[in-house]
């Protein structure tokens, strides 16, 4: 359902990106290619309360594969907006490269450094041949599951990228005073990283860790965290995390020397 409700909500996506990247800035002594290698599965974590006071991850994993570009290319745009926001008239390059062995890189990126270098060395010539000096390129980040419930934060065990987290037995108080039990949070742990592709040298490394939680009854009565959003409320959080985590991190790295 969450995959028919992406399709629904970001319908035009594709035409946008081969908009935007058809478009060339007239003078600029950097183009820059983007390439986003996130959007290949959704993970789902569920918290259990046996693991409080361990740091031992013995969280539920469950990974729901995403056959389609409609994530990356989410990505892709939340990037353009936020070129174009730094650097009006900046005309980034949206590239679309979603292919298994990258993705498979990419995951084992996120506990091997050298798999990065083999990463950009399979995506430089798609970037060489569309004219680019620089290159983007979002990957995931893994960090401490924290899922920020105002001004503070609440999670234990790892996430990494795009995802959701369920917290059944956690006691919870909302902003009226009201107590309840379980909450919903959704995370988008992403790095953003800008290479040089004269010399494949890091330029500059960003994490964005975004992230937002609900209670499970949110004044509706429910118990089950998993239903305190709907399918469509659960496409739209990650389309807001995925966007104010690029709004962090792109300013940042497109300015970076």
């Amino acid at each position: 359902m969450i995959r028919r409700y992406w399709r629904a909500a970001i319908a035009g996506v594709a035409l946008a990106c081969m908009t935007a990247s058809a478009q060339v800035p007239e003078s600029a002594a950097r183009r820059y290619a983007v390439a986003s290698l996130i959007g290949n599965e959704i993970l789902v974590v569920g918290s259990r309360a046996s693991t409080l006071g361990t740091k031992v991850d013995r969280n539920d994993r469950q990974v729901m594969p995403i056959n389609d570009e409609v994530l990356d290319k989410s990505v892709l745009l939340s990037v353009d907006a936020a070129m174009k926001a730094a650097q009006p008239g900046s005309a980034p390059i949206l590239l679309d490269i979603r292919d298994a062995r990258l993705f498979s890189l990419q995951e084992r990126a996120l506990d091997d450094p050298k798999a990065m270098r083999e990463l950009l060395e399979a995506v430089k010539p798609v970037a060489d041949r569309r004219g680019a000096t620089h290159l983007i390129l979002v990957t995931k980040h893994r960090d401490q599951a924290l899922m920020q419930f105002g001004n503070a934060a609440i999670g234990q065990g790892k996430v990494e990228g795009l995802g959701f987290y369920l917290d059944r037995s956690a006691r919870t108080y909302a902003a009226d005073g009201a107590r309840g039990r379980g909450f919903f949070g959704s995370f988008a742990y992403i790095k953003v990283t800008l290479f040089e592709l004269a010399t494949m040298k890091v330029v500059l490394e960003e994490v964005a860790k975004k992230s937002r939680a609900v209670t499970a009854g949110r004044g509706r009565g429910v118990v089950d965290p998993w239903s305190a959003l709907s399918a469509h409320e659960k496409v739209d959080e990650l389309r807001w995390l995925i966007d104010e985590a690029m709004k962090q991190a792109v300013p940042k790295v497109v300015a970076a020397h």
